[in-house]
């Protein structure tokens, strides 16, 4: 082994693995030299070295250990994955024979399936987790089957969801199992079952998953009919099962709340807003927005000189979450599947680390001063004639509060937008079109609030870089990519606003992105019109 092998490792590292080397099969026999290997290799992989645990972990035959052989196939397909190279991770994988190492075998046909399928071929994914049995791997057989209920659900098969979710014990994997009644339960909502779907979420225990187990009171609170019996459920969850669901479900009450003060509307009901105002106050971390309006509702409400004005900017508050929900993109949408940005090629280049010596930039967030057209955000004003002399103005900057934004569009194939955007060495249209994936973006969810508008950083302060239902010798605690960015964020629709004639109309795709999508005449006239009976807010 050359030293360049040892490149950017510690000599604490480097003198381990030369000890290692001293193994040999001729003079230690086979089984310690593939021991020693697979340890070598682990130390690489430690570091963050894949190529050399890799190539390491290669030298291991099966003639040294049919389970170490297994073991070390299914690390080197997780190395590959990590590093992009999917054909090779599935040969990796394919190598796991049950008969050499049955929890290996389990766990490369798991993540076989998860490769599959994450390119949607979920038949191929479902002919991969069927192999796996409990025999194999108690945790591995739960996993495959939540993964098969989860496709079959994908693939409109119902029935065949819940009876596969059925198959899995608290035996098996008490997560894995607590995710699969949490998910009967979903199905039975669907169905229009509540009370079946609360028996299911009642299995659900604290010792099985203190997550799911906040998730399953949420939506039984929800399910149930009655205000007290909703709150005594929700009153169960504590922020130590899970943060998030805790805020969830302490907004929950404070809305009730608030709406039995307003159903009342008797005297000596101040004690049932204080009680909602506790609530909003500690929902503030995943609601901080609406958390804080809330309580200043609650404030003017406990007050008889202001309590008709509250109502009055409880109903605005509503009416704004509302329209804002509605403005936020939702990804089922079939037509609006795809987001651009366009850029300067240079900036291309650099968001995607073209040249490889180092990490992909952050995509930036700007703020609204810094767009190409100054009456940006500015139209609303005169639309609703606060800015009466309709004059456009440069506001003072306060850096109290600012907005970053990060602009975005469905026409991402646009001639205009090539010329606007990109301008390289004088040639004309040579911007480039990013079209980003869903995935990039925060998912449209009536439960987590408007982290967007919040006095609070929302930062991202650390990522551990681990695969889906993935899992490779100790390599939870091996790699970590410590960074500061945003959290994903949702995408909203741009409202554009004529202020001389009223006309206002929301952001979507041009016809015209519809025959260049689809050519054929007929197909794209058919498709546009679907377009426009799907759920595209009409008016705000």
């Amino acid at each position: 082994m050359s030293d360049d092998m040892f490149e950017g490792l510690d000599d604490e590292t480097i003198a381990k693995i030369k000890k290692l080397q001293d193994i040999t099969r001729e003079t230690d026999g086979n089984e310690a030299f593939a021991n020693a290997q697979f340890t070598i290799a682990l130390l690489f992989m430690y570091k963050g070295a894949l190529l050399q645990a890799i190539s390491t972990w290669e030298k291991i035959k099966k003639s040294d250990s049919l389970e170490l052989f297994a073991r070390a196939q299914f690390d080197i397909g997780c190395c590959y994955e990590e590093l992009g190279s999917k054909n090779e991770a599935i040969r990796a994988w394919e190598n796991v024979d049950r008969e050499n190492d049955a929890n290996s075998y389990a766990r490369a046909q798991l993540n076989l399936g998860v490769i599959y399928a994450k390119d949607k071929k979920l038949e191929k994914a479902l002919s991969h987790w069927r192999k796996i049995r409990r025999s194999d791997s108690l945790e591995g057989y739960a996993n495959a089957n939540l993964n098969i209920g989860w496709a079959l659900e994908l693939l409109g098969q119902h029935d065949e969801a819940i009876k596969t979710w059925y198959k899995i014990l608290r035996e098996d994997s008490l997560t894995s199992y607590a995710e699969a009644q949490l998910n009967i339960g979903l199905n039975l909502i669907r169905r229009n079952q509540p009370e079946e779907a609360i028996a299911i979420w009642k299995n659900i225990g604290r010792d099985d998953s203190k997550s799911i187990y906040a998730r399953a009171k949420y939506y039984i609170g929800h399910a149930l009919n009655d205000v007290s019996e909703s709150i005594k459920e929700w009153e169960k969850v504590t922020r130590e099962d899970d943060p998030a669901e805790y805020s969830k479900i302490q907004f929950s009450i404070g809305n009730l709340l608030i709406n039995q003060d307003n159903k009342l509307r008797v005297e000596n009901n101040k004690s049932i807003l204080r009680k909602a105002k506790k609530s909003y106050l500690e929902a503030k971390q995943l609601f901080p927005y609406e958390a804080y309006c809330c309580v200043e509702i609650c404030e003017l409400l406990l007050k008889d000189k202001t309590h008709d004005f509250g109502r009055v900017l409880e109903s605005f508050f509503d009416k704004i979450t509302f329209i804002l929900h509605k403005l936020t993109i939702n990804f089922d949408n079939t037509f609006e599947r795809k987001l651009a940005h366009y850029t300067s090629i240079d900036v291309a280049n650099i968001l995607l680390s073209v040249d490889n010596q180092e990490r992909p930039s952050s995509f930036r967030l700007n703020t609204i001063n810094n767009v190409n057209d100054p009456s940006e955000g500015q139209m609303l004003d005169s639309f609703l004639d606060i800015n009466s002399n309709k004059v456009v103005y440069n506001p003072e900057f306060d850096e109290r509060f600012q907005a970053f934004v990060g602009c975005f569009t469905f026409n991402h194939n646009s001639l205009n937008q090539f010329r606007l955007y990109g301008k390289k060495n004088n040639l004309e249209a040579s911007g480039v079109s990013l079209v980003f994936q869903s995935t990039f973006f925060k998912p449209k969810s009536l439960n987590e609030g408007l982290s967007f508008l919040s006095s609070f950083a929302q930062i991202s302060k650390s990522e551990e870089r681990i695969f889906e239902h993935m899992d490779i010798e100790n390599i939870n605690s091996s790699k970590k990519i410590i960074d500061k960015g945003v959290l994903n964020q949702n995408v909203m629709r741009c409202i554009y606003i004529e202020p001389e004639s009223r006309y206002v109309q929301l952001a979507q795709r041009n016809k015209e992105t519809f025959y260049r999508e689809f050519g054929k005449e007929t197909i794209a006239e058919k498709n546009w019109e679907e377009y426009h009976k799907e759920p595209i807010p009409k008016s705000v």
